[in-house]
């Protein structure tokens, strides 16, 4: 019963959380050096948030290397199930804009 547990708390805690993050339909980052492109986009901006997780690679000019897709990685990697409910909820909340 322990190691059942503990398999369950494996894959419903850490890789189906991952594996959501990493298969998301997401925006990519914008291919131009343009300021006004370049700045977050969301409710500080103006434009409207694409749905998604974002892309793989941090946008050019951003001072963070992560791109925002890795970065949901890495906070659903070191807290499972909260950052899990963390990435739909910004999600959503991306989807309402």
């Amino acid at each position: 019963m322990d190691q059942l547990i503990a398999w369950a708390v494996l894959i419903f805690g850490i890789v189906l959380p991952a594996t959501h993050v990493v298969f998301a339909p997401g925006a990519q980052a914008p291919k131009t050096k343009d300021p006004a492109e370049l700045s977050a986009p969301g409710l500080m901006s103006g434009r409207p948030a694409p749905p998604g997780g974002g892309g793989w690679k941090a946008v050019p000019g951003a001072r963070c290397p992560f791109g925002p897709r890795l970065g949901w990685l890495i906070v659903v990697t070191f807290l499972p199930f909260a950052g899990w409910l963390m990435f739909i909820a910004a999600r959503r909340r991306r989807r309402r804009l």
